[in-house]
């Protein structure tokens, strides 16, 4: 099965940089109302940091009310060696992960995020870290 989006949707990709603090990207925004969101994949890339540590990567869907909803979750290990790029971690998702909700054009109250729209954030490298970024892609259909 080919990675492919399908006729009549709309690409979309939005990237996120850090250094020693947490970060996040969202797919879709209030102004794609009545669509749905499709996260096909991500990059992550992060240096060590002064201490080992391990950063978690979460896609997460936003609902109408409470806390986002976990799509799923990926581990990054950073070493000790402050600076020092780690390999990059590419996760293609076939099939795509979906937003449960299209897109209302509200605001959940809580999160402050447009709902039905798609959240993949990452925890941070902490003290020494020179660097951590992350983009993600998809589609609107």
């Amino acid at each position: 099965m080919a990675n492919t989006i399908p006729q009549s949707s709309v690409p979309v990709s939005s990237a996120a940089a850090a250094t020693t603090a947490a970060g996040q990207v969202t797919l879709g925004s209030s102004t794609n109302t009545g669509r749905s969101v499709y996260l096909t994949g991500f990059t992550f890339q992060s240096s060590g940091a002064t201490a080992a540590a391990t950063i978690t990567i979460t896609a997460s869907y936003i609902p109408v009310s409470g806390a986002n909803i976990n799509l799923g979750t990926w581990l990054y290990p950073i070493t000790a060696t402050a600076t020092t790029l780690g390999n990059p971690l590419v996760i293609n998702l076939i099939p795509p992960m979906q937003s449960a909700v299209p897109i209302t054009g509200a605001t959940n109250i809580g999160l402050g995020l447009p709902v039905g729209t798609i959240l993949v954030s990452f925890t941070a490298a902490g003290a020494g870290a020179t660097f951590a970024g992350i983009s993600a892609w998809g589609y609107l259909l």
